[in-house]
């Protein structure tokens, strides 16, 4: 597993990998993904140093976390607390269920996190 840029140790704590690797449902050209605990102005640092946020959007302007690119790695900031906690919640389900597709794991993740019922 690709590990997370080293000069993010200083600025952020708790480094967790996540992702469809970390779930084993991983295709080849999957990404390798950690999650970690920091604040909006480190994360809004680090782009200013040229880190990519997600170039979908798919995680920016969430007001709970950050997501940021490092080559074949993503990094997602979480900004407090209680949504690190609940999607470490979502990541060990994930790791259990092992979602088939992504829109199942976007289902887990959106229950938790988001306390949003699946229709």
């Amino acid at each position: 597993m690709k590990r997370y840029p080293r000069e993010l140790v200083d600025v952020f704590r708790g480094f967790i990998p996540t992702g469809s690797r970390y779930y084993g449902t991983h295709t080849e050209r999957s990404d390798h993904d950690w999650l970690c605990l920091g604040s909006r102005v480190a994360a809004a640092r680090l782009e200013l140093d040229g880190h990519e946020p997600r170039p979908d959007g798919s995680c920016t302007g969430l007001p709970q976390f950050t997501s940021l690119r490092f080559d074949q790695v993503n990094v997602i900031v979480a900004h407090c607390e209680e949504f690190y906690d609940k999607f470490l919640r979502a990541s060990a389900v994930c790791r259990v269920v092992q979602p088939a597709s992504r829109a199942e794991c976007v289902v887990i993740f959106r229950a938790i996190l988001y306390s949003e019922t699946p229709e």
